[in-house]
């Protein structure tokens, strides 16, 4: 009994943890990323970003 618990819990953290990341990693979610505003950039950032990974210019918008 209490095997069969672990191996459960084991299998709903493992894909929660899966649903995280593939929900983070979608570009074209904009609840989860940041674009840079700049013209010449572009790039998707995370949502709790605060400067552009790729320029590192200032992001500004929701998230601030």
């Amino acid at each position: 009994m209490v095997p069969s618990i672990v191996i459960l819990i084991l299998i709903v953290g493992v894909l929660l943890w899966i649903w995280a990341l593939l929900g983070r990693s979608d570009p074209q979610n904009p609840r989860y990323n940041r674009i840079c505003p700049a013209e010449d950039c572009g790039h998707v950032n995370p949502r709790r970003a605060r400067y552009c990974a790729r320029c590192g210019r200032k992001l500004t918008g929701p998230g601030d």
